[in-house]
């Protein structure tokens, strides 16, 4: 048909790219690949929302809960205290609930089903190195880029639940942090990506303004249990100091997808 009865001109060519399903993986999400929106398309984030971009991602799996203190805790037994950096966790921290017992020689944990809080950017990162090493399968955590398509869901939601901010729909203003999994997935499939732990990126924080070279902080995503309403859109961005441990900080692992026997 001519353009003034498309009321637009027809493209000259069409590109599909079919991805591949692999199997259900018990406790990974599948994130397929293709375009995502990164950013604040709404007009009321922060200057470092902006500018709104929608890259082109490779699929990946996403765990879908925040790392537990019973995952963390066989982690620090598999190494065993003297391959254990202080570090990695605040063991003194007022929300930790991993401890050293030196009657039975181990880490043991109270509250196994509560995501793992107070950890550094190194052991988040360490957790995943010990991960890849004992599985044979590539894990490390997610960029924000990744981390935000998957939060927003297919439907690109603002909050992991929806468009409008609802205190009931997961854990945020609570002041406490709750078990994981306490509220409903989102259209992925993942659990708490708005509220309960701020969640560690694999990528150093960048503003328009900072110093290319400024590898100061790393990027937080998430929000946590002691935020609410705008704090907690998927788009928001926050900063901290790789060996800093907060009490409201934890971290999520990406599973990478194995490139097929024919191009590998």
């Amino acid at each position: 048909l001519p353009v003034e009865e498309l009321g637009f001109a027809a493209a000259e060519s069409l590109s599909i790219t079919v991805g591949v399903q692999l199997p259900p993986e018990e406790g990974w999400c599948w994130i397929p690949a293709g375009p995502c929106l990164v950013g604040d398309d709404l007009g009321v984030g922060q200057e470092d929302e902006r500018p709104v971009t929608t890259p082109h991602l490779a699929s990946f799996w996403l765990a879908a809960h925040e790392t537990t203190n019973a995952q963390f805790t066989h982690f620090l037994n598999a190494l065993g205290e003297q391959e254990v950096d202080p570090g990695w966790l605040d063991l003194q921290g007022r929300k930790c609930r991993i401890q050293r017992s030196a009657i039975e020689s181990r880490y043991t944990t109270d509250a196994p089903t509560l995501p793992v809080v107070t950890v550094s950017h190194s052991g988040a990162s360490a957790y995943c190195q010990w991960l890849t090493r004992v599985t044979n399968r590539s894990h490390r955590l997610p960029t924000e880029a990744e981390w935000e398509k998957a939060a927003r869901g297919p439907g690109s939601r603002v909050y992991a639940y929806g468009d409008t901010c609802r205190t009931l729909a997961a854990n945020q203003e609570s002041g406490r942090v709750l078990p994981v999994g306490s509220f409903a997935a989102n259209g992925f499939g993942l659990f708490d990506m708005t509220g309960n732990a701020f969640e560690w990126t694999k990528d150093v924080y960048r503003s328009g303004r900072a110093n290319a070279d400024d590898r100061s902080y790393r990027s937080l995503r998430g929000g946590s249990f002691v935020l609410d309403g705008i704090f907690l859109r998927n788009s928001m961005r926050m900063r901290l100091r790789p060996s800093v441990r907060a009490d409201d900080v934890g971290f999520r692992v990406l599973r990478e997808t194995p490139l097929p026997e024919s191009i590998r």
